[in-house]
């Protein structure tokens, strides 16, 4: 039984003792049992509300774990990743090592296809090295 139902089965023991509400003691119930029910109607409303609330809350939890992973994931070594600056835009590309043995890129910011050639110190080249 929730909240709601209890107050009722208590209003209708009330009636059940055939209690005149017009007297000072059934004065004084119908008083309590109003103020039950507004009550119960109160936390009820409350309980939904947090409920609501805490569904959000874990939506909320999800994504920032999801953006956290991305920005602050401690399995990126920084050596997997190569950085250049567009010659067109100036604009920074961000790539990994898979990207990087291509040679060529896709400036995301104006479209220019880049083109270069990898260091050959770089550990990403070591492979092509050892076959010399």
């Amino acid at each position: 039984m929730n909240l709601t139902e209890k107050v009722s089965y208590l209003k209708g023991l009330m009636e059940g003792l055939s209690i005149d509400e017009n007297s000072p003691e059934g004065k004084i119930f119908a008083a309590m049992f109003d103020l039950l029910d507004d009550m119960a109607l109160t936390v009820t409303e409350l309980e939904g509300s947090v409920t609501e609330m805490e569904e959000l809350v874990d939506i909320i939890d999800e994504d920032l774990g999801a953006v956290e992973e991305e920005l602050f994931d401690d399995d990126i070594d920084d050596e997997d990743y190569y950085e250049l600056d567009c010659p067109n835009c100036g604009e920074l590309i961000c790539m990994d090592t898979e990207l990087a043995k291509e040679g060529e890129v896709e400036c995301p910011a104006c479209g220019e296809k880049i083109e270069f050639d990898l260091e050959d110190d770089c550990d990403c080249c070591d492979e092509d090295d050892s076959e010399e």
